[in-house]
């Protein structure tokens, strides 16, 4: 119908590149006890906390915001780069479409 091109990407890791905006320690994982008694705050969320899905996608939003995609407003996870590009967010994965290769790349 409309023949766009796409890209399929996924993120690696996707989680460990969010910041906290809040305070949250753990206990040491198990094996790496360096002192006893001791816990270790945590910097970047991890798989598993709850916080982790919410602040990767604010990351991502931010990201996105600083390269001039526009969120479109029907949809939280859908953005327009200059009426060429469209980015589709699911979690970790991305998916990209344009009418020729040149916007693409």
């Amino acid at each position: 119908m409309f023949k766009w091109l796409n890209v399929q990407i996924d993120i690696n890791k996707a989680y460990l590149y969010a910041n906290l905006d809040e305070v949250i320690c753990m206990s040491q994982p198990e094996g790496f006890v360096v002192e006893v008694d001791k816990v270790c705050r945590l910097k970047r969320a991890i798989y598993g906390l709850h916080q982790s899905c919410r602040q990767w996608f604010l990351e991502m939003d931010n990201m996105l915001n600083e390269l001039d995609f526009l969120k479109l407003e029907w949809c939280t996870c859908v953005y327009m780069y200059k009426n060429k590009l469209i980015l589709l967010l699911y979690v970790d994965d991305i998916v990209l479409f344009a009418k020729n290769r040149k916007d693409l790349e």
